[in-house]
């Protein structure tokens, strides 16, 4: 990757172009480039992943952060202290509620990877955070920090919002944004995924209308529509849903679509288990690896 960034650089292109070409962000090319020792760092890549997926989720607890790199929280403290010395990062960590402290992207590096320009600089909102945080996780957990098989909701609302410009109608509305989109098995099945996480419970009118939303916008989904929806649930939230999947109109039943309906907490803990498993596994004897059942995976 770095010997055909700078060939392409040498030829001519510009950043920009070179980023396309070889799908990286505009910044990771720019570094690329920038780096004419011909060694593409552990940490450089690390720091891009880690910032390619802050920007993607808006932000994170350094604890999800962790996960999401697979490191332990010192270190992670001291790449994040990095990020924020090459102000990649807030200056400040941001404190919201008890728990970890987020760890939120400045307007400039969002702007950077992302190829546009967000109306305002994001901060975790008190009655959100819990929300983001279970989207982060549930991508950590179906797609782990790989960068091409997740299409986070930031990216999502963004098409929508091109399109509805791009129809020029003031009463046009963006339809239903899914939290997430994932390559990946749910089931056994493998495909492209519309990603639901529902923490609380709706109305039925509420969920009723989120349901159907849900489906619509996978079915609808570009460049190929959704193979299914999985919703992440927590509780007694599962209720909801399934009364609400009772109520679909026989339309919706009818399209060729999973429902698949998972408990979030559960899934979490199983991942968290399996993970810790691989570690010791390779600590143990260097190079094993160990046999993994379905039933150990979300």
């Amino acid at each position: 990757m770095l010997g055909e960034a700078t060939a392409l650089h040498e030829t001519g292109y510009t950043v920009r172009e070179i980023a396309e070409r070889i799908g990286l962000p505009r910044a990771s090319a720019h570094r690329l480039i920038a780096d004419r020792s011909g060694v593409l760092s552990l940490s450089t890549a690390r720091h891009t992943t880690a910032v390619t997926g802050l920007v993607d989720m808006y932000g994170m607890q350094v604890d999800v952060l962790a996960w999401f790199l697979d490191m332990d929280e010192s270190h992670t403290y001291v790449l994040t202290k990095q990020l924020r010395k090459d102000r990649l990062v807030q200056p400040k960590l941001q404190e919201v509620q008890a728990g970890a402290k987020w760890v939120v992207p400045t307007g400039e590096t969002a702007a950077s990877y992302l190829g546009w320009r967000p109306y305002t600089v994001w901060k975790p909102p008190v009655n959100g955070c819990e929300h983001y945080r279970a989207v982060a996780q549930a991508r950590i957990m179906l797609t782990g920090s790989d960068l091409t098989n997740w299409v986070s909701e930031r990216r999502l609302r963004h098409e929508a919002e091109v399109e509805s410009r791009r129809n020029r109608s003031r009463t046009a509305t963006l339809g239903h944004i899914h939290d997430g989109r994932f390559l990946g098995v749910v089931d056994g099945t493998y495909g492209w995924w519309a990603v639901e996480v529902e923490l609380t419970s709706k109305s039925a009118a509420n969920m009723d209308k989120a349901l159907r939303g849900a489906i619509y916008a996978a079915r609808d989904a570009q460049p190929e529509p959704m193979i299914g929806v999985l919703y992440l649930f927590r509780g007694d939230v599962h209720k909801t849903i399934e009364a609400a999947a009772q109520r679909l109109p026989a339309a919706l039943n009818e399209l060729d679509m999973h429902l698949v309906l998972h408990d979030f907490d559960r899934d979490w803990k199983r991942f968290l288990t399996h993970r810790k498993a691989l570690r010791d596994a390779k600590t143990t004897v260097p190079g094993a690896i160990l046999p993994v059942s379905s039933k150990d995976l979300p």
